[in-house]
């Protein structure tokens, strides 16, 4: 049933995010995150949604792997070579830090201490 709900909120603000999905992609890239798209890639955060794919293609990537999670999506978003299909949030986040060493189960508290420049994280 939650998964039903998400879906239906997705599809009902398709609309809205259609006409959004290009400023998304701009903050992504612009790696100056507000707490708004934090807490929004939190809620997205479901291997079932694929969220992945969607934020691969906005991002204007060839070759986007269907059933890439939001870690990965977040990659491609960072222009990422070789992006983890299966990457988490925390790697996502990590990548778009600009780093080329990240963990692909790494959590969110290591993604968010990457993204703030921090060194030494823990995944």
């Amino acid at each position: 049933m939650k998964y039903l709900i998400t879906a239906f909120l997705l599809c009902a603000s398709t609309a809205s995010l259609g006409n959004n999905l290009e400023a998304l992609v701009d903050e992504l890239q612009s790696r100056e995150l507000s707490l708004e798209t934090i807490a929004a890639l939190v809620q997205l955060d479901n291997p079932r949604l694929k969220v992945g794919y969607g934020l691969c293609e906005a991002a204007g990537q060839p070759m986007c792997k269907p059933d890439g999670s939001l870690g990965y999506g977040l990659c491609e978003v960072a222009d990422g070579t070789l992006c983890k299909k299966n990457g988490s949030l925390g790697y996502g986040l990590c990548m778009l830090a600009g780093s080329k060493n990240c963990r692909e189960k790494g959590s969110l508290g290591y993604g968010l201490c990457v993204l703030a420049g921090e060194k030494n994280c823990k995944p």
